[in-house]
């Protein structure tokens, strides 16, 4: 089921290596490495000791100081019923964190032990990504509770990527696809564990409630945000259709 979910949620093209290498737009919102866990709880497990096993992790990355932002999204409005409890847990940090994180995590005897716990509550596939960062205003903080929509694209046939990314630059331009609505822009391309899924990159944006999402929404349906999308669509790239999820903010790391 993990493997079917990702194909929705998680997509991977070798040709997106190029498109990715300078499209970060303003430098002081830099890319980042986007650690993605696509989980499901094991038989005889519960929220409470995914709870609790949160806390532990994020003692130990305080400890050995390698503390990264972390979130948790859960799929509220879906394309298919899932079949056991499903949540993507999103690690994101610079580069050089991220691997300080792993290095610690596989060596140390603490990281080992919380890596055997971590399996025997969930079953997971972990994928390396990048997030470039297009827009964003204010920072969310530890408990926060949010509305994510995500819509994975292939680009069209005959389009360059720089000329991708010149569309993508006019939008960030004038904060985001959104028309105002969302506080947050970026894109998703996986780079690492991914090989068997399509797609060349994701459109991520986060929303401070439902009330914003639906905001968003009717300027989509009533005032004009479905041509902008349609012509996006035939002209530059084609988008599956988006899907939303619930995230809470676990734990923000400042100043990446």
């Amino acid at each position: 089921m993990v493997k079917l979910l990702a194909l929705s949620i998680i997509m991977l093209s070798l040709s997106a290596v190029s498109f990715a290498d300078d499209h970060s737009g303003d430098t002081s919102l830099s890319p980042l490495a986007l650690q993605v866990n696509m989980c499901e709880l094991n038989e005889g497990f519960d929220q409470d000791d995914l709870s609790r096993l949160d806390q532990r992790y994020l003692a130990w990355a305080e400890e050995n100081d390698v503390q990264r932002t972390f979130v948790r999204q859960t799929p509220m409005m879906f394309p298919r019923a899932l079949e056991r409890p499903t949540y993507f847990d999103f690690h994101l940090g610079t580069h050089e964190l991220t691997g300080q994180v792993w290095k610690k995590w596989l060596r140390s005897e603490d990281g080992r032990k919380l890596n055997a716990e971590w399996q025997k509550i969930a079953t997971c596939r972990v994928v390396m990504n990048t997030l470039f960062r297009r827009y964003a205003e204010g920072e969310p903080q530890a408990g926060d509770q949010r509305v994510v929509r995500i819509n994975w694209c292939n680009k069209n046939e005959g389009k360059t990527w720089d000329q991708l990314r010149e569309r993508h630059d006019l939008a960030a331009q004038s904060g985001g696809p959104s028309n105002g609505e969302a506080v947050f822009w970026g894109l998703i391309v996986p780079r690492v564990g991914g090989q068997d899924l399509p797609g060349d990159f994701a459109h991520v944006m986060t929303f401070n409630d439902m009330e914003r999402f639906m905001a968003y929404q009717r300027w989509f349906d009533l005032e004009g945000g479905s041509a902008s999308y349609g012509d996006y669509n035939s002209s530059y790239a084609t988008c599956l259709g988006p899907s939303i999820f619930v995230e809470d903010v676990i734990h923000m790391t400042p100043d990446l």
